[in-house]
């Protein structure tokens, strides 16, 4: 897969100034800006597809301690947020724990109670949390904040079978969802669903770990930036059973299958037929790079491809500005712990 270009703009006292932050001294994030590149048709096939990451985040909107965790409630006795402050008519805001046994962990957040100090996440967060777990609130990214409300991306536009596609997967319910840029028809002009030709899509959220397909109808390769906060310290990734599509939620370092902390974290290897897979896109060519952890037969063990049982793939770069695919075949769900790789 093509390599995105990166700029990191390192300027924490310029940044500090900048960020809508609840304490200046929290606003130590680097920033930057990372070009994705859309692969066209080449006027060879009648679509052609490219899988991106969000390879940065949006600015720190608070951060501080937690006091206490019961269920799905987290307790931070020193906020000084109001109601509904990271949730609601705000928009959808992620909460991540950036200290202690679940540093990493992300969740949306679902109500926020300004006279109970408190936050609701969609997920049960308290087993990884004690007084004094620091962490994070970041507003989550958007289809507009993404690819502009007006498609400044420069995807192209029309109707629903004739504008370039952004797909987003749901391991949970094996479907996707559709967004397109209408400029044309019924229903008004802005980013639409194929569920609704009417209803305006611009501020669905994505998930900081999504990954995001776009089918490019159009013959023109396309890259546009997009410019945020580097996340830092590690990250918790949900992989379920089944078809996975993860996006690199980091823009820079060293990120190899061998570095990337898969198997540790419960990656199932074997050999070629009973492995997990790991696939990752090229769209130039159009074809998928497979890879699984082998622990069994002629050839050794470690990460391989499918091409060679014998040759080490372990140094094989995992894109940034990209998504990867895996097929989980094995057992459950499980976290991938993914270290930070600079």
């Amino acid at each position: 897969m093509r390599r995105s270009s990166l700029g990191l703009l390192v300027g924490l006292a310029s940044l500090a100034a900048s960020i809508p932050v609840a304490f200046a001294q929290v606003a130590t994030d680097p920033v930057g800006f990372l070009t994705l590149n859309v692969q066209g048709t080449g006027g060879t096939s009648s679509s052609a597809l490219s899988f991106l990451g969000l390879s940065f985040t949006q600015p720190v909107s608070y951060q501080a301690t937690l006091s206490s965790a019961s269920g799905t409630t987290l307790t931070d006795s020193n906020a000084t947020w109001s109601d509904d402050q990271f949730n609601g008519a705000n928009g959808q805001f992620y909460v991540e724990l950036i200290s202690g046994t679940g540093a990493g962990r992300m969740s949306n957040i679902t109500a926020t109670s300004g006279s109970g100090h408190s936050i609701t996440t969609a997920d049960d967060l308290s087993s990884f949390v004690s007084a004094g777990t620091g962490y994070k609130i970041r507003k989550n990214w958007t289809i507009a904040s993404v690819f502009g409300p007006n498609d400044e991306s420069g995807l192209q536009g029309g109707t629903s079978s004739t504008a370039d596609q952004i797909l987003i997967y749901n391991p949970g319910t094996g479907l996707y969802t559709t967004y397109y840029y209408k400029t044309i028809g019924i229903g008004g002009i802005g980013w639409r669903s194929l569920a609704s030709n009417s209803t305006d899509a611009s501020n669905s959220p994505l998930n900081p770990t999504d990954g995001i397909i776009v089918k490019r109808l159009q013959s023109s390769n396309l890259g546009f930036s997009l410019a945020g906060a580097v996340k830092l310290g590690q990250t918790s990734i949900p992989v379920a059973s089944g078809l996975n599509i993860l996006g690199n939620v980091y823009p820079s370092g060293t990120f190899t299958l061998g570095s990337s902390g898969l198997v540790s974290s419960g990656l199932t290897g074997g050999t070629s037929s009973t492995a997990d897979l790991l696939l990752i896109y090229d769209s130039p060519s159009g074809l998928y790079n497979t890879y699984y952890y082998k622990t069994i037969g002629i050839g050794g063990i470690g990460w391989r491809s499918l091409a060679s049982n014998s040759a080490d793939a372990s140094n094989t770069p995992i894109p940034f500005g990209a998504s990867i695919l895996i097929q989980r075949k094995n057992g459950g769900a499980f976290q991938w712990v993914a270290p930070q790789p600079f």
